[in-house]
């Protein structure tokens, strides 16, 4: 399974901000 990568950065982000 591929996932944009887009998205995932985003995720990670999002995870390391909060």
């Amino acid at each position: 399974m591929i996932l944009p990568p887009k998205y995932y950065i985003m995720r990670h982000i999002i995870n390391l901000n909060y």
